[in-house]
């Protein structure tokens, strides 16, 4: 075994010529044992799980014994390296595996990172070691260490213990299954994240958890850094898209003032709020709202409802000017920001018809429109679909204040009135191609909508979450009532929530009263009255228990005023109520 010359020796003036070129011979063997030395690398052979180098080389290259297909490196005998010395190690042939064990036991033993074994199962592959007193200690090893690889996956898999530092871009529906916490060891550290459009499944292995759960979900466009502790597994950071208010107000189903079914659905009735259906065929359908929604483990979140399409007469021909879908508009002030660039609309889709179906986009004056294709695969099955669009033309007629924007259609079925072609902004107001389905062709067939979202750019992002009280307050723009959100306008459903009264005098003289609405509207909105109490659109004198004469409502968007005459009984002090509903949406 070679050692550098103490400080000086080689200088003392009492050295013989012979003791200083073995100086110089010892000080060229010590040098040679220095990995990146430039020398040619000492090859050796395993001989029961142990090697003994000769010492003339820092770069070792290792084969199995017998030139078996892996064999275990348990010791590397400390002999001709002196402590402190390093030695750079590979394994020989890259179709030889050579397994490092850690502490196997005996000296030379080698002390591995996260005390987990590593294989040399490629030439690329190396480890730098260190001589510690009897033993020897991994100082580096690589490439792994030297970059973070960047890995995608679009299938089911299942992390290594070589893949320790890289980063996993996942697409799909699919499983990340981890690999033992034992054999990762304590340290082990992999990033995740979910570049696609499905859900990503984060596995321990057997019964050991990702932060106390089995099992870790990533949303769309979330990423977690994960590191094993030897036992388990937790998450170090989880990272999202940054929120942005969606567009789509209402896109979750949360809000339904309207009311929440509608047997034989009028053309244009609203139920849940900024939804609407449009009808022109022979087919008869129930619009309302579902709890079948899409589930967790599909979504990554909850949803409480759906917008439902039930139908209940069948229309199985086609008519020229036959349609039906379901619409919702954004307003002008918010298209602005999306409008003449790329965007991306997501949703979660339910349908009893497999096939093509259709999503169409038109501005204001009708004048402009891009229709989108996507395919149901499976029948009743939840499906999440994302449709790029590109910018929209400067031409045409837009709006971009207090009007619509533009309106987005799901179409369920269309004549050839409506037909156009799919992928441009074309001029015209089709709404589908000729391959729409048509789901009203039987009375077993359901539609059904729910996680709609607009985002700029051509990557689909996961719906926001928004509190209840801001979402419903966004609602309030286009559509107030004076009921109890949970019921739906009608006349004679009682007083509660009514708007009241006190007679100033005992007259029948016009009374008039300004009435603040709960938030401005988009613009003066349309006003109907209810009687709380008779079946007509009358106040009521409910003191006395009869009905006011007559009454007038004056909307502005801020407030309106009720103008009404009192009933001829009419005295001081009596009190009179009425509902109302304001409605400014498109």
């Amino acid at each position: 075994m070679a050692t550098i010359p103490a400080a000086g020796h080689i200088s003392n003036a009492a050295r013989t010529q012979t003791e200083v070129k073995a100086d110089l011979d010892d000080t060229i063997a010590c040098l040679r044992q220095v990995p990146g030395s430039a020398q040619t690398p000492l090859s050796v052979t395993i001989a029961t799980g142990s090697i003994t180098p000769a010492g003339s080389g820092g770069f070792l290259t290792v084969d199995t014994e017998a030139s078996a297909a892996t064999d275990d490196l348990t010791n590397i005998v400390t002999t001709n390296y002196p402590d402190g010395s390093c030695l750079l190690v590979r394994n020989n042939n890259a179709a030889r595996f050579v397994v490092l064990k850690h502490a196997a036991g005996g000296a030379g033993q080698l002390n591995l990172d996260r005390s987990v074994d590593y294989s040399l199962d490629d030439t690329k592959k190396w480890i730098l070691i260190q001589r510690r007193g009897a033993d020897w200690y991994e100082i580096f090893r690589g490439p792994r260490r030297l970059t973070s690889l960047t890995v995608s996956q679009s299938s089911n898999f299942t992390v290594a213990n070589e893949d320790g530092g890289k980063t996993f871009l996942c697409s799909n529906t699919i499983t990340a299954n981890l690999l033992a916490a034992s054999s990762a060891g304590n340290g082990f550290v992999i990033t995740i994240k979910n570049v696609g459009t499905g859900t990503i499944t984060i596995d321990g292995s057997g019964s050991e958890t990702i932060d106390g759960n089995t099992t870790s979900t990533l949303p769309i466009g979330w990423s977690a850094r994960i590191a094993c502790d030897g036992s388990n597994w937790s998450t170090l950071a989880s990272t999202g898209p940054q929120p942005s208010i969606n567009p789509i107000i209402n896109g979750n189903m949360e809000i339904w003032q309207h009311g929440t079914s509608f047997a034989a659905a009028a053309n244009a009735q609203y139920s849940a709020d900024r939804f609407a259906i449009g009808t022109g065929s022979a087919a008869v359908i129930t619009i309302g709202r579902s709890t079948n929604v899409p589930t967790v483990a599909q979504a990554g979140m909850l949803f409480n409802y759906s917008y439902e399409i039930d139908v209940t007469t069948a229309d199985a021909s086609v008519g020229s000017t036959d349609l039906t879908y379901i619409r919702t508009s954004i307003e002008g002030y918010d298209w602005r920001h999306y409008a003449q660039r790329q965007f991306t609309l997501s949703f979660w889709v339910f349908s009893s018809k497999t096939g093509t179906h259709c999503v169409a986009f038109r501005n204001s004056g009708a004048d402009r429109t891009y229709i989108a294709e996507y395919t149901v695969n499976a029948v009743d099955t939840w499906e999440y679909k994302t449709v790029i669009v590109t910018a929209s033309p400067s031409a045409g007629t837009w709006n971009y204040t207090t009007g619509i924007g533009v309106t987005i259609y799901w179409v369920q079925m269309a004549g050839t009135t409506f037909h156009a072609s799919a992928g441009a902004w074309q001029t015209g107001s089709g709404l589908a191609t000729s391959n729409q389905v048509n789901v009203m062709d039987s009375t077993s067939n359901f539609f059904r909508l729910t996680g709609v979202k607009l985002e700029a750019g051509s990557v689909a992002t996961q719906i926001e979450y928004i509190p209840f009280e801001e979402e419903y307050r966004r609602c309030l723009r286009y559509y107030q009532k004076s009921f109890q959100l949970s019921v739906t306008p009608a006349q004679n459903v009682g007083t509660i929530g009514s708007y009241q009264v006190s007679a100033p005098v005992t007259s029948t003289a016009i009374v008039t009263r300004s009435i603040s609405l709960q938030a401005p509207m988009r613009i003066s909105p349309s006003f109907l009255t209810f009687n709380p109490s008779a079946a007509n659109d009358q106040p009521r004198n409910i003191t006395d228990g009869v009905d006011d004469v007559s009454a007038s409502p004056v909307p502005y968007e801020r407030l309106w005023q009720l103008q009404f005459t009192p009933n001829a009984a009419n005295t001081l002090g009596d009190v009179h109520a009425i509902h109302w509903i304001g409605h400014s949406d498109f």
